[in-house]
């Protein structure tokens, strides 16, 4: 049964890949589901899918955080990516770092903290607001909470 969930799930993820136009082997969110920093570093510098959204709302940037690729994190921060992105769950990048145990000593744990310091740098609140604030202010225009935060 898994294998079939797996087969039909496959071709919908290059899908939404190329819901956009975009080639694929180009395409931020498809260099994050496949993990590839390569992949990532030729779409940030070509800045193609940088801002595309997944059926719930995360950017390549938020997935790659989500799934701890922080080295693919910070290539997409470093060419653009909207780090005040927040998902259909009211969840930022600030509840994406704290929700992952990657600690320094490691290549991941590394790119975590120099992530964390360029996030902090910007003023991005760590920790986050809790989501249902994260939510409400996005509603009502208060999120970024920074003036000029962009």
């Amino acid at each position: 049964m898994n294998r079939r969930w797996l087969a039909f799930a496959a071709p919908a993820t290059l899908v939404g890949c190329m819901a956009d136009g975009q080639d694929n082997a180009a395409n931020a969110m498809y260099a994050v589901e496949q993990r590839d920093p390569a992949a990532a570093q030729q779409a940030a510098s070509a800045r193609r899918g940088l801002e595309q959204r997944d059926e719930s709302g995360n950017t390549p940037f938020l997935k790659a955080l989500a799934s701890g690729q922080f080295i693919i994190a910070e290539i997409l921060l470093d060419h653009g990516a909207d780090p005040w992105a927040v998902d259909e769950f009211g969840l930022t990048a600030g509840h994406r770092l704290a929700a992952n145990p990657w600690g320094p000593g490691t290549i991941e744990g590394d790119a975590k903290q120099r992530v964390t310091a360029k996030l902090s740098a910007r003023g991005f609140p760590l920790p986050p607001p809790p989501q249902e604030e994260v939510l409400a202010m996005a509603a009502s225009g208060r999120w970024p909470p920074r003036e000029g935060a962009r």
